[in-house]
């Protein structure tokens, strides 16, 4: 929530100092090495907090096996997005621009080492510590940016001087907690990445889905505005969006643990908590649909007072209708994940993954942001169809 609030508070600055066309250059260097950040987690937390938990006397070795991979994964992901920016339509200021911001994935990598530490010693305060002192780097940088008129270039520093000491303090406070030795274990790496390998596709695949559209709004030919223009009025509308979306995220996290217990009870205590579940998702989505339709002209005004991102407005609204197939999806992918349905998993997201591809290229062309906006509705209404479909198929064979 930290990291949240500083994101709104440095995206109002850059808006309203840097106009529609700053805002959305910096949005296509941050789309694009948010894509590598993804690549970066890949689900290895998950994976080695579910290991740590259940050998609590390999806390040690697991942990420093974690730490390899993440630091090896780190700079190779770096080096790789390097490589492949170069084949980007991008001029040579974003591409600098994405290259010092790109120093990040390495340092975002290096985050998540902290992160398990935190999780599994329930030391949060740490987290929230490292959060507060990078959002506050990053808020101090952007407004050196824009008190020195240091452009794009100061924009991209700011970016990942705040990633920069997010990453150094969690990996200190991390030792802290966890003590590990950087030993070469290739048998706990081996065994990390085996069972790490189906959930990070899935993960991938998923978080994908919800980043690609920025990217080929970024890229593809467009009738009516520049491409930085059509993803800054596109990214500003899908801030506002995240930040609801990490209502049922939150919400559902801390059910996973009692949902666990009601599954390993029967089948039929399991689905009465669903059913209560999914009632509470429904009515809290529509009411914030409704409520959040309206209020979207002052909700974009509070980040931009500019008329240049009035459509933001409407992309806003858009994907605000799509609210309730959000917070139902996320509780059917709990259930996937509880009753072990992986590969089904992976089809339902690599289906709407190639789903959102295809009809972004076809139609963003053509209607640029609002295409994207349409598209992130209809690909969340194909996830909820394939997953009631694989649910219902197996619904007599679940167990746990």
């Amino acid at each position: 929530m930290t990291t949240a609030v500083a994101g709104l508070v440095i995206t109002r600055l850059i808006t309203y100092n840097f106009g529609l066309d700053g805002y959305g250059q910096y949005q296509i260097i941050i789309t694009y090495v948010t894509l590598f950040w993804i690549l970066t987690d890949f689900g290895f937390n998950a994976i080695a907090v579910r290991e740590m938990t259940s050998n609590k006397d390999k806390q040690a070795e697991i942990y420093s096996a974690l730490t390899i991979v993440r630091l090896i994964s780190g700079l190779l992901l770096f080096l790789v997005s390097i490589c492949i920016v170069m084949f980007f339509p991008y001029d040579l200021n974003m591409k600098i621009g994405i290259i010092i911001a790109g120093i990040s994935i390495f340092f975002q990598s290096i985050m998540g080492i902290g992160n398990i530490a935190f999780q599994i010693k329930l030391k949060y305060s740490f987290q929230l510590i490292s959060n507060l002192i990078g959002s506050c780097i990053a808020i101090i940088f952007v407004l050196i940016t824009i008190n020195y008129n240091l452009g794009i270039w100061g924009l991209a520093i700011s970016f990942m001087a705040g990633s920069l000491f997010m990453g150094l303090l969690n990996i200190i406070f991390g030792y802290k907690l966890i003590p590990f030795q950087f030993k070469l274990d290739l048998t706990a790496i081996n065994g990390l990445i085996k069972e790490t390998l189906p959930f990070g596709v899935i993960l991938l695949f998923s978080l994908l889905t919800t980043k690609i559209d920025a990217i080929l709004l970024s890229i593809l030919p467009l009738q009516t505005l520049t491409n930085s223009q059509a993803v800054g009025i596109y990214n500003l509308s899908y801030k506002l969006f995240e930040m609801i979306l990490m209502i049922p995220s939150f919400f559902l996290n801390v059910l996973y643990p009692t949902l666990i217990e009601k599954a390993q009870l029967s089948i039929t205590v399991f689905k009465k908590s669903i059913y209560k579940i999914f009632g509470v998702l429904l009515i809290g989505s529509i009411l914030i649909t409704v409520i959040l339709y309206y209020l979207a002209p002052y909700l974009v005004d509070i980040l931009t007072s500019s008329t240049e991102f009035h459509d933001s407005i409407i992309s806003f609204r858009i994907l605000i209708l799509s609210t309730p197939l959000f917070f139902i999806t996320a509780l059917f992918m709990w259930i996937f994940v509880i009753y072990k349905l992986n590969q089904k998993l992976l089809i339902v997201y690599i289906s709407s993954f190639v789903f959102n591809v295809i009809s972004n290229l076809i139609f963003i062309p053509r209607f640029g942001y609002f295409a994207a906006a349409i598209n992130t509705g209809l690909t969340e209404l194909l996830i909820l169809g394939l997953q009631i479909f694989f649910i219902y198929k197996v619904r007599n064979k679940l167990t746990i």
